[in-house]
């Protein structure tokens, strides 16, 4: 239980954002640096720490991080995609009171299923197809899907979905680990080790 709570749960902000490097690494292009250099240029945290001191910079970095880490809104990163109760399911939604101030966030399946919808329009889609997405098993709390995910020895940070590959890029999981592979087409998955 403590293996899951202290590291993972705790920074899964920073495992959350660093996972797609690792499980479908890229080859860095020019495209890259330059929005890494734009989005993080020197000028930026060095006029603003010049002028306000460290605090501006401490107040972005920590609040990034809390946000992500043991929070009840924070359930929705693991809510969405961690495989749960043995089911097959890809993507899980949320559809409680906490979607009010996360921007509708939970609408999960929705937002997969149509990317382009904005998020004040999520409530709406469910509405206007409800044999598409009543059927479907959904998280009715974040805060619990924390606790479970600290507690339930099923469910820990390798019971995701991960896509049977198309093509030439095949992702292995760490030897032991046993990770659930679910076909593109939305077909039986199987596990392997």
């Amino acid at each position: 239980m403590t293996s899951k709570l202290s590291p993972y749960s705790t920074f899964q902000i920073l495992f959350y954002a660093l996972r797609p490097t690792f499980v479908r690494a890229q080859t860095l292009t020019s495209w890259h640096f330059l929005n890494i250099s734009s989005s993080t240029s020197l000028p930026k945290p060095t006029a603003t720490t010049t002028l306000f001191g460290s605090t501006p910079l401490m107040y972005f970095l920590l609040s990034s991080f809390f946000a992500g880490s043991l929070h009840p809104c924070a359930g929705h990163f693991i809510a969405e995609h961690y495989l749960w109760d043995g089911q097959d399911q890809e993507t899980y939604s949320y559809y409680g009171w906490w979607n009010i101030v996360a921007y509708n966030v939970g609408y999960h399946n929705e937002h997969h299923d149509f990317p382009s919808i904005p998020w004040t329009r999520l409530p709406k889609l469910r509405e206007l197809a409800p044999e598409y997405y009543d059927a479907l098993p959904a998280h009715p709390s974040w805060p619990m899907v924390i606790v479970n995910f600290i507690l339930d020895p099923e469910v820990g940070i390798f019971a995701r979905a991960k896509r049977v590959p198309q093509g030439s890029r095949m992702v292995t999981p760490p030897a032991g680990v046993k990770e659930k592979k679910v076909r593109g087409d939305g077909g039986e998955s199987d596990k392997s080790e």
